[in-house]
């Protein structure tokens, strides 16, 4: 493990987040060495798997990004781009399992091989389960941008690893940002703003749908790695 720092009571997190972020401001015509430029980054090191920077680190290059890109909205560009494999073995153990609820658990167990900076929790219900998002560290938040770019990652992600389109109703904390209408139609769902916590709703019955790449063998295996 590489880190940035060695400050226990900074929150880390993976290096292949730079690199999902240097993928999407180029879409933005931003070049990687511009956005990280002062960072104190080299492009090269985006691609080691098991460097871990400082959270904040990951903070100013993405309120940087925004700036360059000048697009407060970047979140959700970033959640477009984020695929299952953007988290590594984490991803590829969830991507392989069984179904959703496999998938979920593995995500609620190993989240923090990702980063020690959030936490996810499964509530499920008769009905309806709940996907939760928690922001451990209040003074090292992401910004409203960054949770919904993460809600809609899962949305998503969803989808991809059961080929099925998946509807729900998403919740944030936070009030309607302004730029919310440019993106609303890429949200497969409701979405609700200012409520008590952040979650993704969805039918408990998706919980049981099979997962394309199911290889049970591997994802055991995996597991045990992450």
């Amino acid at each position: 493990m590489r880190l940035t720092s060695t400050n226990p009571a900074t929150p880390k997190i993976l290096a292949v987040y730079v690199g999902l972020l240097v993928d999407v401001v180029a879409r933005l015509n931003i070049s990687a060495e511009e956005l990280l430029e002062g960072s104190g980054i080299a492009p090269e090191q985006i691609n080691d798997v098991l460097w871990y920077l400082d959270f904040d680190v990951f903070k100013r290059l993405y309120d940087r990004a925004v700036l360059l890109t000048n697009e407060p909205g970047l979140g959700f560009h970033l959640g477009m781009q984020m695929k299952v494999s953007c988290h590594g073995l984490v991803g590829f153990a969830a991507m392989i399992g069984k179904d959703v609820r496999e998938a979920l658990e593995v995500a609620q167990q190993f989240v923090g091989v990702l980063s020690n900076a959030f936490t996810i929790l499964v509530e499920v219900g008769e009905e309806n389960s709940s996907l939760y998002f928690n922001e451990v560290f209040p003074e090292f938040s992401i910004g409203e941008s960054g949770v919904m770019a993460v809600a809609l990652g899962f949305a998503l992600m969803g989808e991809a690893v059961t080929g099925q389109r998946l509807e729900g109703v998403a919740e944030f904390t936070f009030k309607r940002p302004d730029y919310f209408g440019r993106f609303e139609k890429l949200i497969p769902g409701i979405v609700r703003f200012e409520q008590p916590c952040t979650r993704l709703i969805f039918p408990s019955a998706y919980l049981d749908l099979p997962l394309i790449m199911a290889d049970p063998m591997t994802a055991r295996m995996a597991r045990e790695q992450c």
